[in-house]
């Protein structure tokens, strides 16, 4: 059981037990000790996520929820879909929005229809993973401020420059749920890729839409090296050459493309916007 302080009412403590199952997390809220499902951890066809996203209004209506913690999609249908209309929604107090950025024209088209407080917060599976939560009164398209104990700064990605303020550069984290390294592989640690570094460069490029980048096994001595999948922005004309060329020039050795580069008409991603990797891999 976990007991936290509400971060936007003063005073409001809730209570629950999580039980993580294998295709969604289930919570038991105390009081009333009913089962709900929050939210499916696998790829959904767009019916199966309507149905969902209606059963899950119907939740809040007859719970009557404060407080909760959403991904994008889920907010763009709370905006958009005609649904919510039929059921009472009035309880909700403050929604959270993370996995995925979310704009400002949709945030205030919730606040808006739901009378409600949208925020943001920012993280990652390897800071445990929160690094960034808004708080009310809250700027809206931003993630908030750093989360206690917690430093960050933007740098350059090539020269390793500090950066100000509007600038835009890869983010440093540092605090006590940074993850150390990988245990017992300290070469992994020094050399490991990250996939969203090189996605966020290779989205840079004008040409280039989107973009996926996944582990390609090559052998136990070497392990993995990085393959990027890529959406062109249509009507533009780019060559793998050219793909590999710009990040050559952007990343260390070790970061380079050899895996290769394959223009694809897609990325796949569930319907919280996270990209499935081990789709792209079976290509």
């Amino acid at each position: 059981m976990f007991v936290w302080k509400n971060p936007v009412t003063p005073g409001l403590f809730m209570s629950s037990i999580a039980i993580q199952m294998r295709h969604t997390t289930k919570i038991l809220p105390l009081k009333s000790q009913r089962e709900i499902t929050l939210s499916p951890f696998k790829a959904m066809t767009a019916d199966r996520f309507r149905r969902f996203f209606t059963l899950s209004c119907a939740e809040l209506d007859e719970i009557r929820i404060t407080y909760a913690n959403l991904v994008p999609p889920i907010v763009l249908f709370l905006a958009k879909h005609p649904a919510v209309s039929d059921f009472n929604l009035s309880s909700l107090q403050t929604l959270v929005s993370a996995a995925a950025p979310l704009g400002l024209g949709v945030t205030r088209e919730v606040e808006s229809r739901l009378n409600v407080n949208l925020l943001q917060a920012y993280g990652l599976t390897e800071c445990s993973p929160l690094t960034h939560y808004d708080e009310v009164p809250h700027k809206r398209g931003t993630i908030g401020r750093l989360i206690p104990n917690t430093q960050a700064k933007v740098i350059h990605p090539v020269s390793g420059e500090t950066l100000g303020v509007g600038e835009s550069g890869e983010i440093l984290i540092r605090g006590p749920q940074v993850m150390v390294g990988y245990l017992k592989n300290q070469e992994a640690t020094n050399e490991t890729v990250a996939p969203a570094e090189l996605e966020a460069l290779l989205c840079t490029h004008p040409h280039i839409q989107d973009a996926a980048v996944v582990g390609l096994p090559i052998g136990e001595e070497v392990g993995e090296v990085p393959k990027a999948f890529v959406v062109a922005t249509p009507g533009a004309k780019v060559t793998e050459q050219d793909v590999h060329d710009f990040v050559n020039k952007n990343v260390a050795p070790y970061k380079k493309l050899r895996g290769g580069v394959e223009f694809i008409d897609q990325v796949p991603k569930t319907a919280s916007g996270k990209i499935l990797r081990r789709t792209l891999k079976q290509f």
